[in-house]
């Protein structure tokens, strides 16, 4: 089923793209699972974010291995128009999801 969400396309790229490229630079296996139901949008791969990181996932700079500043726009974006961003991560696997 299709979702309309209001805000322009570059934005709801940026979220989607940056949740699906962490769950492939940083899980732990190559398996990533999509899903979106109703209007929440759920990415889960396996491994997960070290307790002592998750307060700060969203921080701007912070990274494992990246540029730190993917989760940082991920939460400003949604903080923009409204959405809820919330990320569980316990072994064996972490879940992102954005509801619109």
């Amino acid at each position: 089923n299709a979702v309309v969400v209001a805000a322009h396309e570059s934005m709801i790229a940026m979220v989607i793209g940056n949740l699906l490229r962490n769950a492939l630079q940083h899980g732990a296996g190559s398996n990533v699972q999509c899903q979106l139901t109703d209007r929440t949008f759920t990415v889960t791969n396996e491994g997960e974010i070290a307790p002592a990181d998750l307060p700060h996932i969203y921080d701007a700079h912070f990274t494992t291995g990246g540029h730190g500043m993917g989760l940082y726009l991920v939460r400003r974006i949604c903080e923009r128009y409204g959405w809820t961003i919330r990320i569980e991560s316990s072994a064996p696997r972490t879940r992102a999801a954005v509801t619109f």
